[in-house]
């Protein structure tokens, strides 16, 4: 590839690998979420600082190998670095679709090894301790710690809720978008869901009745109930003639 619009440095295989990331984040800004560019683009910003100098045409897998040897010594865990490798070998993947070089070296490079980590949740009783506990101060944070602890909503797709996304009809929750923070500042945005679903529906005839762990032996309080069953304000005429049916126990 040759001049780059705008008077930005040419696409060539000889080009710094600093330079060529930028170009690559710049590249990847147009087909990915805000927070992932930002994600990419801190990563990116580690590896410039070890290897950004050197040119393309001249990176080898001894280089990375080198930044991943110092990183295990000053701390990184190995899970850490296969998270950075990936996003170094979709850029050096990427150089090679523009014809810069002829092959990626991120596959040459050696990474440590991962050990499984067995994941685990906080118990039904911890669960049950946050919703009551926000309960008394803060009733809207209660009712996300509940929505995310009965549906795995992420944060952003919780945020996205509207009262429309409750089918009373059906007893399902459509999960269609998810809220977003800007790759740059403070603005927050609307958009679709980390999955790229165009909706996913959850069932809320097991999750919203009281007879489930989360709600055994104490119920949220009073004023939970009513921001989960109904908000006249802003919910629908079929929600706000559904009412807190929805939240009854049989």
């Amino acid at each position: 590839m040759t001049d780059a619009e705008g008077g930005e440095t040419p696409l060539t295989g000889n080009m710094t690998v600093a330079a060529f990331l930028d170009r690559w984040i710049e590249h990847v800004r147009a087909h990915r979420q805000p927070d992932t560019t930002r994600n990419y683009a801190l990563r990116c910003k580690r590896y410039k600082q070890e290897f950004g100098s050197v040119r393309l045409d001249k990176l080898r897998s001894h280089h990375i190998d080198d930044a991943y040897r110092r990183w295990l010594l000053e701390g990184s865990s190995p899970a850490t670095i296969k998270s950075y490798h990936g996003v170094l070998s979709s850029a050096l993947g990427q150089d090679v679709k523009w014809g810069l070089v002829s092959r990626s070296v991120a596959p040459l490079a050696t990474l440590p090894t991962v050990e499984p980590r067995r994941m685990s949740g906080p118990d039904v009783t911890t669960v049950r301790l946050l919703v009551t506990t926000a309960e008394e101060t803060d009733p809207v944070l209660s009712a996300a710690i509940m929505l995310a602890a009965l549906t795995g909503c992420r944060r952003g797709e919780l945020l996205g809720l509207r009262w429309s996304d409750v089918e009373r009809d059906r007893m399902v929750l459509e999960v269609q978008r998810s809220v977003k923070r800007e790759e740059f500042g403070d603005v927050l945005r609307v958009g679709p869901t980390t999955t790229h679903q165009a909706e996913r529906s959850l069932s809320m005839s097991c999750r919203w009745r009281w007879s489930t762990p989360i709600a055994r032996g104490q119920r949220a309080g009073p004023r939970t109930r009513e921001l989960l069953s109904m908000r006249t304000d802003t919910c629908s005429p079929r929600t706000r003639r559904a009412g807190s049916r929805w939240l009854r126990t049989p």
